[in-house]
């Protein structure tokens, strides 16, 4: 016989994965990984729209040089300028929402079992992101706000969404 002791407070039962389409989310976690050759982010996304809420998406984001293009898209697509050199701390992306296109690559998992990926595959540039009604202020638009700094220690996003940073 097997006893063990479990909490599930917090827990949902069955975990909802975002659909193939477009969706505006926030980010909601953010891990960083190692990768063969460079680390990677792995950024988790929820949906915000009301017949989707809370179902989630991945992004991965290397850290290589040559994949820089993508985590620039992304930062881009999350409102932050992505110029020149940055120090760039993930916490401060945590809540920030942005427009992503979800894409379903099967992959093959290590069981030998095909599965779905619910990947990805981009965030939208900011401008494309319209929030659901309610979520942005009124007369709120990217052109109304001051550029962030180049250093990511005192960014400030674009955007009004009770974010306190």
């Amino acid at each position: 016989m097997i006893v063990f002791n479990v909490d599930f407070t917090g827990v949902e039962v069955g975990g909802r994965w975002l659909s193939e389409g477009t969706y505006v989310a926030e980010v909601v976690s953010i891990e960083c990984k190692p990768g063969k050759q460079d680390d990677f982010l792995v950024w988790t996304f929820a949906s915000i729209e009301p017949e989707t809420a809370g179902a989630r998406g991945t992004l991965m984001t290397s850290l290589a040089e040559k994949a820089l293009w993508k985590l620039k898209e992304t930062l881009i697509g999350l409102g932050a300028k992505a110029e020149g050199p940055m120090r760039i701390e993930t916490e401060k992306f945590i809540g920030r929402k942005g427009k992503i296109v979800v894409v379903n690559e099967p992959y093959t998992g290590s069981d030998g079992i095909e599965r779905a990926s619910h990947k990805i595959a981009r965030l939208l540039p900011r401008e494309a992101a319209q929030e659901p009604s309610g979520v942005l202020a009124p007369n709120s638009t990217p052109e109304s706000q001051p550029s962030p700094p180049d250093d990511f220690a005192a960014l400030d996003f674009i955007g009004d969404d009770d974010i306190p940073f």
